[in-house]
């Protein structure tokens, strides 16, 4: 038995220019190593897997042989946990998600539900940086001071990174407790959550130390 692994990008140009899937590919590499027998791509959201023929092909594949998916990040698989877990339950468990690998379906649930909550956010951020901007082009053109909009700007970008920190460090938490009470060590949770994207409310990676005191 060996591993099929899935890479999924958002846009045609990550997939032409390797931006993203370059990283995915050597992540999965580094875990699955010469157990990797099969590759398959989608350019596709992660709002649905509708219509993604190369995650369809990778679960045939992998239903035939009784091989096992393997995917560099949960949210690479999908960002609905729906999607997800039927997945996971088609393929009988034989789903591996690097960022944290060797784990149950609750755990994964956890990751799923957090990779699903950050696709929320992208939507409500674009929006909000949308919106922004439109309120910037018309004051530029009612008083034409650009200064007073640059440092106006600066001020709502130190919020929004503030607030986007909080939350960061809010959710590592949550999973972080999670994880630790599901029994995992503190580098295998500090490895995880670094994976995930997530940072500390300084914009650091986690460590063990970070970890122990994140749970206390």
């Amino acid at each position: 038995m060996g591993y099929i692994a899935y890479y999924r990008v958002s846009t045609a140009g990550q997939g032409k220019s390797g931006l993203g899937l370059e990283s995915q590919k050597a992540i999965v590499e580094h875990f699955a190593g010469d157990n990797l027998i099969g590759e398959f791509t989608d350019i596709a959201s992660a709002s649905s897997t509708n219509g993604r023929t190369g995650l369809a092909k990778a679960i045939k594949e992998a239903n035939a042989g009784g091989h096992t998916i393997i995917v560099a990040k949960c949210d690479r698989l999908s960002r609905n946990v729906r999607d997800a877990l039927e997945i996971f339950d088609r393929l009988e468990g034989r789903l591996m998600a690097c960022d944290c690998p060797q784990t149950d379906r609750f755990t994964l649930t956890l990751l799923f539900a957090v990779a699903e909550r950050e696709r929320e956010l992208i939507s409500i951020r674009t929006k909000a940086a949308l919106d922004a901007k439109r309120k910037r082009e018309g004051r530029q053109k009612i008083n034409g001071n650009p200064q007073n909009l640059t440092q106006e700007a600066r001020k709502k970008g130190t919020a929004a990174r503030q607030s986007k920190a909080r939350h960061d460090n809010h959710q590592a938490r949550t999973l972080a407790v999670k994880l630790h009470n599901a029994g995992h060590g503190l580098s295998e949770i500090a490895a995880t959550l670094n994976l995930s994207g997530m940072t500390t409310v300084r914009g650091c990676q986690f460590k063990a130390t970070t970890i122990s005191r994140l749970i206390q």
